[in-house]
């Protein structure tokens, strides 16, 4: 049963001001086909990553923007999907960490 407060939550939400607060590295993946999530929405959700007013050495956290052509929003619908992003995944994390 959906309550009152979670459409009070929803209505009051700022995904652009709460993206603006992320001070970590990002890595956005999105599939031009998700009919959830539209492309435009993705790549907005990216460029507020880039910018946002953050201090100098916030700045060097970076963003990474993934493109998914025929995948879907929850990674179903082709069971290749689930372990190539997992790798995308864990190759990101791997850099990230190493150029600390």
């Amino acid at each position: 049963m959906i309550k009152q407060q979670m459409i009070d939550d929803l209505v009051n939400f700022d995904l652009p001001t709460l993206i603006q607060t992320i001070k970590k590295p990002m890595l956005v993946f999105h599939s031009p086909n998700d009919r959830t999530v539209n492309i435009e929405q993705a790549y907005r959700i990216e460029q507020l990553t880039r910018t946002a007013d953050f201090s100098v050495e916030s700045t060097k956290r970076g963003t990474s923007f993934i493109s998914l052509p025929g995948s879907d929003h929850l990674l179903i619908e082709n069971p290749a999907d689930i372990p190539y992003v997992s790798a995308l995944i864990h190759t990101w994390l791997h850099r990230l960490l190493m150029n600390r």
